[in-house]
């Protein structure tokens, strides 16, 4: 079966709040879906969400890049069946420019999902099955908590207690916020896993400081402390700290992973399936890590629609060592999503696998269409 057409869009779809971090703040999911269109078969789609201050992608950088490189590379490999799509992208290397300093990983991980999507349901076959690992069991999501004034961050994690979440992971950016982590355990109690996401806020000095005086709270980890990406200064921080470090913005490739396993880190990965390049990709840093001790997160990006969430979903139960899993907000973040199915986590942050073809979702076009700013059509 070939593709006949491929359509990129840019979409635009607004959130119900706006979400804080030390980096950014966003009223809206700027993101990238790629649709693949064959005949006699549903379409493929997959979606990336650039992010400027992880990988350097821009919207339009990701998009353009998939338009006039990335899909005309793949295409011409001919791929016959998903485990082909697969296994070629887990072992196609996938490497930062150096002169623009941009890791294509979301215009990557769009591209990856849109063919595996196309092809899974042209075999009638679910991602989890292709990649051959899906347990079938209940995944259970974690809470986050942006940014806010103390009256709204009270209000939120009444109701996170009321949902029952087990796990949190809270945004902080000062030495004030150990406030609001002391209200978090008070109000969820010891029972539940609070970790916290700095966002690159810290150099080294504050962020040992700062950190060892969350101690007393029972803190999981602390996420991408420090601003700089050095790795002797990850290294350093984490002689001077008890509390594990969680990588994110530091870690987006095979090779960063290589590199920090190799110079001692002996922390916490977070994986995001568009910073990293797509699921293959992923599950090669995983594997990696696993085989050196160290756990892995499944983070996800601000604002992903049910495309990325499906496929997070599908990531989820294939690996079930993850330590955490976050992602599947749509319902409580996005005023509208793309997929006829409402495919957000429930009470406990419970959610089930997806069974169905390919990533297991119905996309809507009218809605597609509603929330495009911009598309390009390719014709095959």
């Amino acid at each position: 079966m070939q593709i006949k057409e491929i359509i990129v869009y840019k979409t635009q779809i607004p959130f119900k709040s706006p979400f804080i971090h030390n980096l950014a703040s966003r009223n809206r999911s700027d993101g990238i879906i790629v649709r693949l269109r064959g005949s006699g078969v549903p379409d493929g789609y997959g979606e990336g969400l650039p992010r400027q201050y992880v990988t350097g992608e821009t919207v339009e950088s990701a998009a353009a890049y998939i338009k006039n490189s990335l899909l005309g590379e793949y295409l011409r490999k001919g791929y016959k069946t998903a485990k082909d799509v697969y296994d070629d992208f887990r072992d196609s290397p996938l490497r930062r420019d150096p002169r623009e300093n941009v890791f294509p990983g979301a215009a990557s991980c769009a591209v990856e999902c849109a063919l595996l999507d196309f092809h899974c349901r042209r075999e009638n076959k679910s991602v989890s099955e292709v990649a051959g690992k899906s347990s079938g069991a209940k995944v259970f999501y974690s809470a986050v908590l942006s940014k806010g004034g103390y009256p709204q961050i009270l209000k939120k994690l009444l109701k996170i207690r009321l949902y029952g979440f087990k796990d949190i992971k809270i945004k902080v950016s000062g030495e004030d916020d150990i406030g609001i982590i002391r209200m978090a355990r008070k109000i969820l109690g010891f029972a539940a896993a609070i970790r916290v996401d700095a966002n690159s806020a810290w150099n080294a000095e504050d962020a040992a400081r700062i950190i060892n005086k969350m101690e007393p709270y029972g803190v999981e980890a602390v996420e991408e402390p420090l601003a700089s990406k050095n790795i002797p200064d990850i290294i350093g921080l984490q002689e001077k700290i008890s509390i594990p470090v969680i990588l994110d913005e530091s870690l987006c490739s095979y090779e960063d992973a290589e590199k920090l396993i190799k110079n001692g880190f002996r922390g916490i990965f977070n994986l995001r399936l568009s910073k990293c390049g797509g699921f293959s990709r992923c599950e090669k840093i995983l594997s990696a890590a696993e085989n050196n001790g160290i756990r892995c997160i499944l983070g996800c990006q601000v604002g992903e629609t049910a495309i990325l969430s499906a496929y997070g979903r599908h990531f989820a139960s294939c690996n079930r060592n993850l330590l955490r899993i976050e992602g599947s907000y749509s319902r409580y973040l996005l005023t509208d999503d793309l997929s006829t199915e409402d495919i957000s986590f429930r009470r406990k942050g419970m959610a089930g696998p997806l069974t169905g073809p390919g990533l297991g979702i119905k996309i809507t076009e009218k809605k597609l269409e509603n929330y495009c700013v911009e598309l390009y059509r390719v014709k095959v």
